[in-house]
């Protein structure tokens, strides 16, 4: 038992005598009482009351080494860990220190370069980076008020004595706490007046001005003595007199050299960075799918698997000396640019609620709604395996890029963009999918709404009550346009139909697999046109394979003149519900729509003044949205000839007939 005292007092004394060096990152063993000491001793600049150490009061640096020593051996001795000196937690190790941080981003504020900066602005003990003759570096002692002024002469001519000690304390902690070190100058040198020596003591005397000293109180300027400006500010002399010398009309300008322009290898490291950012400027990116609204972030076509990955590809590219992976990962970083789509249902909600800045009450609500559409979309598959209804889930697959080949060439150049609106029917687990390529048609609600009324006339009799499940995205699932176009299907077909929509971030459904089934189809396979995609669909279920439309712009129909309702916000004035809370909407044959905010409430209907006055009977036809083939972008279809020489022959045509701006 003593030889193990024995052994952790010389443990702790050895850690006394190195923790003094807070810059050196080694590990030592200390115990987590002795680390909190040592930590607080040589950062915090309130010392606790359970420490007898007052460094307000020591004169010397060998006083703070020895206060340290004597309050760490008043510590019982507890269990020895390994960990760093300072700034790791109890237990940590260096080697979690020296862990690569983050996407190769380096937090700068744990530095103890920085920590030593901020520490003196704010006059806090910090380690100096100079040594002693012993080799141990200088501990430079915290700022702290001094005596005041005791001259009876400032009585007469000054006016030191209206300031009393919590007068002197408010002006040093605004002094130390709140401003910076350009503030302070200003700050000084506007309560200190300078003016030409008045007389001379010495006839070589290298005094070349006088300065009267002020302090604020009750926003006027009083005059006090030199000492007792001094003494309140806890400044030097010679700071003083320089910052006010180096003043014009109270404002500060440094006496220093202006920084030389960068030559040499600064103008060489510039240059360097100038040409990774060009390379990612030339890389084709894309917006995010379902987050563009929040996050402006773009993304790497899905070629790339790491950064790593990049800067091998960006080292071919170049015939001169490349700069280093840290640098490339920087500029990345700053570009915003990332690799991988953000994840469709990740739910931002328990995101939030995890870290605290979400309410219990708010999440448990939000959990009871994903409950409730869940229960409710299980209610209704059960209801169309029965026979009573049929239940339907939609969703459009995440943009497909065509040319998709291992070429490296596809790099650097712009891509046919494909999409893809898929049904899923509950009932017997059929699947049509529509596809079409933006030279054929866009992303609106008029595309939509044409492939999910083709699909309800064509593929099902609607013969009995619809139930539709989807997302919540406006301008493909929840707008005024699509619910006019079912609402004028259910008065011409006579039956009901439902649109319900899942929680945010808790969307998903049977389409979910349909689309993970085509793209582990999709791996190591090349795709050199919109065709060769369509028949890989066809082929990626065996069993009950997929039914695929693949769609021309004459397909798509116009549905603007078929306008039974302006809107489908049920509320009238601020705080009513609006569309983004609709998560049910009911098309009667009668031609009335019924609206629900939560799956478990009853039905409401949709007020009449929001009716149009034009009226629409069951005999109202719809026109073709597109008279011709939609245009691309003039670049992208340069990118796409020049793709041809890694494109098998015999899709040039299609590429060559691809009408462009």
């Amino acid at each position: 038992m003593l030889e193990n005292k024995s052994t952790n007092d010389t443990a702790l004394q050895t850690d006394n005598e190195t923790s003094m060096l807070s810059e050196l990152d080694i590990s030592l063993p200390l115990s987590p009482g002795t680390m909190s000491i040592v930590d607080t001793l040589l950062t915090e600049d309130v010392q606790p009351p359970d420490l007898a150490i007052n460094i307000d009061q020591m004169q010397s640096q060998s006083e703070i080494r020895s206060s340290a020593q004597s309050a760490i051996a008043m510590q019982a001795p507890e269990p020895i860990n390994v960990v760093t000196v300072k700034d790791l937690e109890p237990g940590a190790t260096l080697s979690a220190k020296l862990q690569k941080a983050k996407q190769g981003q380096a937090d700068k504020s744990k530095w103890m370069k920085i920590k030593r900066k901020r520490n003196r602005m704010f006059g806090v003990a910090y380690s100096s980076t100079t040594k002693s003759g012993d080799g141990e570096y200088v501990v430079k002692e915290p700022r702290i008020i001094s005596e005041r002024c005791s001259s009876k002469r400032c009585c007469k001519s000054k006016r030191c004595n209206e300031f009393s000690e919590e007068d002197r304390q408010r002006i040093f902690h605004s002094f130390w706490k709140e401003l910076d070190w350009g503030q302070r100058k200003v700050y000084v040198a506007s309560l200190a007046d300078m003016r030409d020596v008045g007389r001379k003591k010495v006839e070589d005397s290298r005094r070349q001005c006088s300065i009267t000293y002020y302090l604020r109180k009750d926003g006027e300027r009083l005059k006090v003595c030199r000492e007792m400006f001094l003494s309140t500010l806890c400044l030097g002399e010679w700071s003083v007199r320089n910052w006010v010398m180096s003043s014009v009309d109270g404002m500060h300008s440094s006496t220093k050299e202006r920084p030389v322009p960068a030559t040499g290898r600064h103008n060489e490291a510039l240059e360097k960075r100038e040409l990774v950012r060009k390379f990612f400027s030339d890389l084709p990116k894309l917006p995010s799918h379902y987050c563009r609204a929040s996050t402006s972030k773009k993304y790497l076509e899905p070629h790339f698997q790491s950064v790593a990955e990049v800067y091998r590809l960006f080292e071919k590219q170049q015939a001169t000396e490349v700069p280093s992976r840290q640098v490339f990962t920087e500029e990345f970083h700053k570009m915003n640019i990332g690799l991988y789509m953000p994840k469709k249902d990740q739910c931002d909600k328990y995101s939030a609620y995890k870290v605290g800045s979400l309410s219990q009450e708010d999440y448990d609500e939000h959990i009871a709604r994903k409950e409730e559409a869940r229960t409710s979309k299980a209610h209704d598959k059960k209801r169309a395996e029965e026979g009573q209804c049929h239940a339907l889930t939609v969703d459009v697959q995440a943009v497909q890029l065509i040319p998709y080949l291992q070429a490296s060439a596809l790099y650097f150049k712009q891509k046919l963009a494909v999409h893809n609106f898929t049904v899923y029917n509950l009932n017997n687990d059929d699947v049509v999918c529509y596809v079409w390529h933006e030279g054929e048609g866009e992303l609106n609600a008029h595309i939509f709404a044409s492939c999910l009324t083709n699909y309800l006339e064509t593929e099902i009799n609607c013969d009995k009550e619809i139930v539709i499940y989807s997302d919540g995205c406006g301008s493909q699932n929840r707008n005024a346009t699509l619910s006019n176009a079912l609402s004028f299907l259910a008065r011409r077909k006579g039956v009901s139909i439902i649109q319900k929509y899942l929680e945010k971030r808790h969307t998903q459904m049977e389409c979910d697999s349909v689309h993970g089934v085509i793209e582990r189809r999709k791996k190591h396979r090349d795709l050199h046109s919109p065709a060769q995609y369509v028949q890989l669909i066809k082929e990626a279920r065996l069993r009950n394979p997929y039914k695929v439309y693949y769609l021309q712009h004459n397909f798509f129909r116009d549905f603007s003149k078929l306008i039974m309702f302006q809107s489908i916000t049920p509320g009238r004035k601020v705080g009513d519900p609006t569309a983004a809370d609709l998560r049910c909407i009911k098309y009667l044959p009668a031609g009335d729509i019924q609206w629900k905010i939560r799956h478990t409430n009853e039905w409401q209907l949709l007020l009449q003044p929001r009716r149009s006055t034009v009226h629409v009977g069951p005999e109202a036809k719809t026109t073709q949205l597109y008279s011709s083939p939609i245009p691309i972008k003039r670049e992208k279809y340069r990118d796409l000839q020049s793709l041809k020489n890694v494109i098998l022959p015999d899709f040039h045509a299609f590429y060559d007939s691809l009408s462009y701006q």
